[in-house]
């Protein structure tokens, strides 16, 4: 789902008569991936699994500002 919708993204962003609608959909779509991605949970999480999704959790955190930010 993320990959097909970056891919439409980019294509939309080459081609200028594509409405504002749709690149904001499509926006939603990976957004809304990314985020099932990151909950997405291994069958036996240990210790190290489990501190590597809380500093990539942090990371996206901290970056999600900032892109609000630039927004």
């Amino acid at each position: 789902m993320f990959v097909v919708s970056l891919a439409s993204l980019l294509g939309a962003a080459i081609l200028t008569e594509t409405g504002e609608a749709v690149k904001l959909l499509l926006k939603n779509v990976i957004l809304i991936s990314l985020t099932l991605i990151a909950l997405a949970k291994e069958p036996f999480e240990d210790e190290f699994v489990e501190k590597l999704r809380g500093q990539a959790f942090s990371f996206a955190f901290v970056s999600g500002i900032v892109f609000a930010l630039f927004q």
